[in-house]
């Protein structure tokens, strides 16, 4: 099983699969504030329990390689079994609930979000194969196997009015038990670990934990600057390659995803690669705040897979080439020549985050050729 982790401040979060061990990158997304309180210790009276109790003690190994997770435990009574936490919504925003969960007899669980979502927000996740089972009408549900029968479970949802919102989570028998309406035998249930739910999320980001009140994480900021950047870059000509790995995927409308973006203090010279609100993949160069020179992907950006951009660049020549696709040419465009910072996996500082995995970056000091 791989472990979580968590990163001191200035340290570079470099990920890995949990099953396979491939390291994935370095993982850059913005910051997040985990709305749920308690999200480990769901045995305190801010998780409200229905025909059910959680283990004050448990000797199964969480996610993070601690004794910290419970096991929701469901009563003999004939009924749903269900663990519950209320939080602040705000109409329109879209809003993602996500738990790590394993087997303890049953094997699947439920994540509804309710009150003022509406109605049938939810999904059933198979936990014993690995998959999502029946959907309501959420947005996105998302299953993901963090090794040792754990597997993070989530479900993504847009708000229909402001107000106070419900998170369910329910005991289900399989991957089809909509209705989760049963009688239980008084030990079965499934063991539980890090809920959390974030605001202006359409996939869950990494876990922060709470104890007691609501927690933040800031915004990855991978930047070069000063000599840094002088000493190896060239203002006349270059090119790069990059592979990457977008993780978190909008619901309602696209981000700008950067890769990276090579500019001056202001941003309005750049040179960058991202994918754009279109949700087509794009290198791009602004000079003096307009845009010169446009090379746009032909195929439409698919989460969670894995994307090269090869990209070379002087003045009035602009080659782009995509998973190592024909050549897309811009012959025309001023080349911006008082470059001064490098940013990986974002715009400027906290602003369109990757949300994801930066595989590769390598940048040369010359045009290379399109062979």
């Amino acid at each position: 099983q791989g472990t979580l982790v968590s990163a001191s401040i200035n340290q570079p979060r470099f990920d890995h699969d949990p099953v396979t061990k491939e390291c994935k990158g370095l993982f850059i997304e913005d910051a997040t504030t985990n709305l749920l309180t308690y999200s480990e210790d769901t045995t305190n009276a801010i998780w409200s329990k229905f025909n059910s109790t959680v283990s004050a003690y448990n000797n199964v190994i969480s996610p993070d390689g601690s004794l910290s997770a419970r096991k929701l435990v469901e009563s003999t009574a004939t009924g749903i079994h269900s663990l519950t936490q209320s939080f602040s919504v705000t109409s329109g925003l879209t809003y993602t609930a996500s738990a790590y969960f394993k087997r303890g007899g049953q094997n699947a669980v439920i994540i509804e979000l309710t009150s003022t979502f509406g109605t049938n927000k939810w999904a059933i996740f198979d936990l014993q194969n690995g998959v999502v089972g029946t959907v309501g009408t959420a947005g996105i549900a998302e299953i993901s196997s963090i090794g040792n029968g754990w597997y993070r479970c989530s479900v993504s949802a847009q708000a229909a009015s402001t107000g106070t919102g419900v998170l369910n989570l329910y005991i289900a028998r399989n991957s089809t038990d909509s209705s989760a309406n049963y009688t239980g035998d008084g030990y079965s249930g499934i063991y539980i670990w890090g809920a959390q739910l974030e605001a202006n999320s359409a996939s869950p980001s990494s876990y922060v934990a709470t104890e007691g009140a609501t927690a933040s994480r800031s915004y990855d900021n991978a930047v070069m600057t000063g000599s840094n950047f002088s000493s190896w870059y060239n203002q006349e000509e270059g090119s790069v390659y990059s592979e990457f790995r977008i993780d978190q995927k909008p619901l309602v409308s696209y981000f700008n995803n950067f890769v990276w973006n090579i500019n001056e203090p202001s941003n309005s010279n750049l040179i960058a690669g991202f994918v754009a609100v279109t949700g087509y993949l794009r290198t791009q160069s602004y000079f003096n705040g307009s845009s010169v020179a446009v090379n746009e992907s032909v195929t439409h950006w698919v989460n969670n897979t894995l994307y090269r951009i090869g990209f070379s660049f002087t003045q009035d020549n602009f080659n782009t080439s995509y998973n190592s696709s024909n050549i897309i040419s811009d012959t025309s465009g001023a080349l911006p020549k008082t470059m001064s910072n490098l940013y990986l996996g974002s715009e400027t500082q906290g602003v369109s985050a990757l949300r994801g995995h930066l595989r590769r970056f390598t940048y040369y000091p010359k045009k290379l050729t399109n062979q």
